[in-house]
């Protein structure tokens, strides 16, 4: 009797995965950082000793011009894009909501900062629920939070699309990314992660973070 033959497509399929998971998890741990001292900022501008949770929302728009060139495309074991894609994408939004305990009530699910960006004067703007305002950071600070956590979002939309011809040879498209992003910064343990990838979503999970981040592309408008 012929014994079965493995499925190659089948292992071909794991070690892909097994690929993108060891190429995720380091701009996911940046991403994780960049938040974590973003909350930690805002924190010491509010007089706040800790928060109990996080949400971030961020909206990106990358466009690249079909009739421009693009610097030649490198990825590395750990990969970086190349700066001209950083460039192309600009933020649409990026709001924070940082969820802490406030004297006056027993819950705090509405007690919250919220720090927003300023697309114009690339400043992050944080309005406390005492109704204390305040600037997170600005060009002149030198404060990394919007950059980072734009690289951050990229690098793991270019971990997540396996090959980088999706983000250089977009034609007469341009494409919009959303992340969000929840952190339980009460929890200390945390468990194996999850990972999951559908067509246009990728989504990360452990008992501390999630993490789910959609692109979807558009023609370019005519003129």
């Amino acid at each position: 009797m012929n014994k079965q033959q493995p499925d190659k497509s089948y292992k071909k399929t794991f070690n892909l995965i097994e690929e993108l998971k060891e190429r995720v998890v380091y701009d996911i741990e940046e991403l994780k950082d960049s938040l974590n001292e973003l909350v930690e900022k805002a924190l010491e501008k509010a007089g706040i000793s800790e928060a109990k949770r996080l949400e971030a929302y961020v909206g990106l728009h990358y466009n690249k011009d079909a009739n421009e060139p693009f610097n030649e495309y490198m990825r590395p074991e750990y990969n970086y894009l190349t700066s001209d894609i950083y460039n192309r994408s600009v933020y649409n939004h990026l709001l924070t909501y940082i969820y802490y305990h406030h004297y006056k009530y027993d819950e705090d699910e509405n007690v919250h900062i919220l720090c927003s960006l300023d697309r114009t004067s690339y400043k992050i703007e944080c309005l406390d629920y005492d109704g204390k305002t305040f600037i997170l950071s600005d060009p002149l600070q030198k404060c990394p939070f919007p950059e980072g956590i734009k690289k951050s979002v990229l690098n793991i939309l270019d971990d997540i699309l396996l090959d980088p011809r999706e983000l250089t040879n977009m034609g007469d498209q341009y494409m919009n990314i959303f992340a969000d992003a929840s952190i339980d910064l009460k929890k200390r343990i945390r468990e194996n992660p999850k990972i999951s990838i559908s067509r246009h979503k990728f989504e990360y999970i452990d008992s501390i973070y999630k993490i789910s981040i959609r692109w979807y592309r558009y023609l370019r408008p005519k003129s």
